[in-house]
Parts: C-alpha cells; structure tokens; sequence
C-alpha cells in the first residue's frame, strides 16, 4: 500500500512572494503538522525543511525513514531550492525523467514494505497521480480526502493529477 502526504502548510503557501530558500513551515501549518497521524513500515520524505518538519511534528510512525532527493518539489521558486544550492529551473523534460525514476523506486519499496509513505509536495504528486484520460472522468477510482481531479494548466489538456491542500492524504495509491 502507498499513500501520499503533502506537506502541512509552508510560509511560502502562506506568503508566495517570500523568496526564502528551503523555507519552513507557517505556524498554522506546524498544528496542522501535529494532527497529522499513521503507522508505515516506510516512509520517504523530500528532503526540503517543509517537508521534514512536518514529518517531526506530525504523530506519524515507523522503524525506517529515507530522505530521497527524487521527492523533493519541483524547482520553481527559491523556496524549493536547498540553501547554497544554485537557482536553476528544472526544465519539464527532467521532470518527466525524475518522476520516472521515483515511480520505480517506489515500485521497488512497495514490494518490499506493506505500508508506504510518500511524504512530498503539490506539484510533485500532481506529477506522479498524472495521467493522460480521454475525458475528464478518473478511471483508477482514486480516493482521497479531497477527490477533486485539478486540470494542470500548464500540461495538455487531456493530463489530470490528484491536486493535495496542504497537510492532506491520498490513500492506498
């Protein structure tokens, strides 16, 4: 079993126009992080600060956590960028490429581990739960807190992803 897990919310979520690198969380996405809750045999977190301290503050359990650069956001603004890191923006044919090799890596720990988190970011796990559908219906049944299917403006017009509010599951991937 997979679920995915946006981070609590960020005080770039707060405030877009902050240009902090790897910024952190806002104080309403801190208790939003404390109420967050589960048992996994794994969980993989990007490696961002948002990420991470959700992940500290939140009631969520278990004996192995992997901090995996390939679940990071995707790099658009400072604040997904490592502090020292340069500001280079990745471009969608990278993207396409590090979603590939993430879908694989988590292929492989599903195999290996009954219950698996991915703790990561919007944009990534659009990225991820994307898929190409002749209509605007989700035929996988996706569930999820909120199971509302968000057209990604920027991708084709037949590209639909799971779009996650802050601090929000989607289960059994």
């Amino acid at each position: 079993m997979l679920d995915f897990l946006r981070h609590a919310e960020s005080e770039f979520n707060r405030d877009p126009t902050i240009k902090t690198f790897d910024c952190g969380l806002s104080m309403a996405g801190k208790a939003q992080a404390s109420l967050l809750g589960g048992d996994y045999d794994l969980v993989i977190c990007s490696p961002l600060a948002r990420a991470k301290r959700t992940l500290q503050l939140s009631k969520i359990v278990s004996p192995r956590v992997e901090f995996l650069d390939l679940a990071r956001e995707v790099r658009t603004d400072p604040c997904d960028f490592l502090s020292g890191e340069v500001l280079r923006l990745e471009t969608q044919d990278e993207l396409t490429a590090r979603v590939k090799k993430l879908r694989a890596v988590l292929e492989t720990k599903i195999e290996c581990h009954k219950r698996v988190l991915l703790l990561s970011h919007a944009d990534l796990i659009w990225e991820l739960t994307a898929e190409a559908f002749p209509s605007q219906e989700d035929p996988c049944g996706r569930k999820s807190d909120n199971p509302e299917l968000i057209k990604n403006e920027l991708a084709p017009p037949e590209k639909f992803g799971s779009w996650l509010k802050p601090g929000e599951f989607l289960r059994d991937v």
